[in-house]
């Protein structure tokens, strides 16, 4: 299964949540599950799992720092919000207010 955000007016956020939150159980998938159709299976189906898709050593370093948990409960995930976004291994954005 695989998750993209190209078209999508929202965050990959948005779909984490969906994805967690969906209307009936039986469409629910955990967050782990999500984080991994937008990281590592999206790399593995684009053909860059070599250089993308997980946090290992010699692969580009894109990630973002929330400020919750977002595999620790699924409501922490609607009022998380990103401190830091990395991309390449460099810090692109940091939030420098609390609350801002």
């Amino acid at each position: 299964m695989v998750f993209g955000s190209d078209c999508m007016p929202f965050s990959p956020m948005y779909g984490v949540i969906s994805a967690v939150n969906a209307p009936y159980e039986s469409q629910r998938i955990t967050a782990e599950e999500a984080v991994a159709a937008y990281t590592r299976e999206a790399a593995y189906a684009s053909f860059e799992e070599r250089s993308k898709g997980t946090i290992t050593e010699g692969k580009q370093a894109d990630l973002v720092i929330m400020s919750a948990d977002p595999f620790a409960d699924a409501v922490s995930l609607r009022s998380a919000t990103v401190l830091k976004t990395v991309l390449g291994g460099e810090i692109v954005y940091e939030r420098t207010k609390i609350g801002a």
